[in-house]
């Protein structure tokens, strides 16, 4: 059974108004349009910025890699932590971690055969440089996935995708950055999936062979 890829399409014209965060007394209707206008125009400006040779690059690399750590603090960890539940599917040894000690402790133990991924949508996140620096310090691949322009996380990776900044530097929370980075998480897993399509189609069966064996039994 062959599983289609299917790409989202998310339209061509912008939707007006721009970026808009917590408002006082906000209608529903008004919290449904913002939040999903956010998203939106969050993904389209990110493919805006987005370097095609640098998403290139990064797949080339995370194909190659024996294992991949994906490093993120906070809410950027939960990208990380769905990264590593993608790439796994499809037999790539991928690792991330909560406690940020644990990701500077693996730091160090990556080889010129593995890739690291630091994702952090300021690029200032401490513990975050800090892996990514020991990381490319042991020779492994660095990628970085951070807001659009200079930072120190950008300055460290030897391949940067970039977001879109659409985001206030005081932020109810990761929303729109949220989608974006999930976003290039989806672009480099189907991207590694497609080179090795036969492969990669054969083990995201298994695994869903397994579960729908283990819900059959009431697990």
């Amino acid at each position: 059974m062959r599983i289609s890829l299917k790409s989202l399409y998310l339209g061509s014209q912008e939707e007006p108004g721009g970026y808009q965060e917590i408002r006082p007394h906000d209608s529903v209707d008004a919290i449904i349009h913002n939040v999903t206008n956010n998203n939106i125009q969050s993904i389209r400006n990110t493919v805006k910025v987005l370097d095609k040779h640098m998403v290139e690059r990064a797949i080339e690399a995370l194909g190659r890699a024996e294992r991949i750590f994906f490093f993120g603090i906070g809410a950027s960890n939960l990208i990380a932590q769905d990264a590593q539940h993608k790439f796994l599917r499809i037999n790539k040894p991928s690792f991330s971690f909560a406690d940020p000690h644990l990701q500077l402790t693996s730091s160090v133990l990556l080889t010129e055969r593995d890739a690291a991924v630091g994702i952090s949508y300021s690029g200032k996140t401490d513990y975050v440089i800090s892996g990514m620096k020991a990381a490319k310090e042991a020779g492994a691949v660095t990628i970085c996935i951070t807001k659009y322009g200079n930072s120190p996380l950008s300055e460290i990776a030897d391949i940067q995708l970039y977001t879109s900044s659409t985001e206030n530097d005081i932020r109810s929370g990761a929303t729109a950055s949220r989608i974006t980075q999930l976003n290039i998480i989806d672009m480099l897993y189907l991207g590694v999936a497609s080179r090795s399509y036969d492969q990669s189609v054969d083990y995201l069966e298994k695994s869903r062979a397994m579960i729908n064996k283990t819900k059959q039994k009431g697990g």
